[in-house]
């Protein structure tokens, strides 16, 4: 029988322990997840009737620019309001209040200028994010997550000097809000919902996004045994493990971290346990340095 070396016996028997772990799975209360769902969208709901109407008027964006802006032929010969002008109305909803932009004026049709829009700004939403970014940005966020630009072959394109090329700031990444976000918020009477918000859109879609059909309820072993597969979808670039499904739960001291997981239940007569390492890469780093500096490094974790 063929002797493995230690480091390959371990990876072996890691994959198998994680293959086992997929196939067994883990029970998951799916009523209480559908209940916490609809919570997380009741709440939402309220932060953004609070929050909505102290937010900064946003720029129009260029297709924006196009629909609030007159078409040149505003008249029939014969004075009355072209077709084309009534459709632009219509789409713009802006039946009675013509006299506001365009219209009569004692009885006499005037026009409005065809080359420039009507308004300058609308009423900001919270999911216009672009614009709650560059708000959130003029507030003091440091970002630490961002969009890289890329090349014809999806990698990240990089400068002279070997930087990767930023492009905008992300709000959040594989489910995790931008951890500056969350301290920024503080007392800020609007800045704290609006955090609270994004936190919760970030739960909502770990839990079910419909419009990609994903998440923990949108699983379809659910249907079957009730169980989510806890699985790995193969290695990082520092060669960890990469976690699919049962994946972005949050910790217990975060928001909904605890009725997050306790959406995982254990069978009867069983109890469900679970540890994680404390500063793992760099106590790993403390083993690999030990015979260079006696423990030097290690002793200061």
């Amino acid at each position: 029988m063929i002797n493995l070396p230690q480091n390959v016996d371990l990876a072996n028997k890691t994959y198998e322990g994680m293959c086992r772990q997929e196939r067994y799975g883990v029970a998951f209360n799916s009523i209480a997840a559908t209940e916490l769902t609809l919570w997380i969208d009741k709440r939402m709901e309220q932060i953004r009737l609070e929050v909505e109407p102290n937010l900064p008027a946003r720029p129009l964006n260029t297709a924006e620019i196009r629909a609030w802006t007159p078409p040149k032929i505003q008249f029939r010969k014969d004075g009355s309001v072209s077709a084309i002008c009534e459709k632009w109305f219509d789409e713009i909803t802006l039946a009675g209040e013509h006299a506001g932009y365009w219209g009569f004026k004692d009885g006499v049709g005037f026009l409005l200028p065809h080359n420039e829009p009507v308004k300058d700004n609308l009423p900001s939403e919270l999911k216009h994010q672009h614009h709650i970014k560059n708000w959130l940005l003029t507030k003091g966020w440091k970002p630490t997550l961002w969009n890289l630009k890329k090349d014809k072959h999806n990698k990240p394109m990089r400068d002279t000097s070997g930087k990767v090329i930023t492009t905008s700031p992300k709000l959040h990444e594989n489910g995790r809000l931008c951890p500056n976000l969350e301290r920024l918020g503080g007392n800020d009477d609007i800045i704290r919902p609006i955090i609270e918000w994004l936190s919760l859109r970030n739960r909502r879609s770990v839990l079910l996004n419909e419009g990609r059909n994903t998440g923990w309820l949108a699983n379809p072993r659910l249907a079957t045994d009730g169980r989510l597969s806890a699985a790995s979808s193969g290695l990082t670039n520092t060669k960890r493990q990469k976690h699919t499904v049962v994946a972005n739960v949050p910790r217990v001291s975060s928001l909904l971290g605890k009725e997050m997981r306790s959406l995982f239940i254990s069978s009867e007569g069983r109890v469900m346990v679970g540890a994680d390492a404390s500063g793992l890469e760099a106590r790993v780093k403390g083993h690999y340095t030990f015979k260079f500096d006696g423990g030097e490094y290690a002793n200061k974790l």
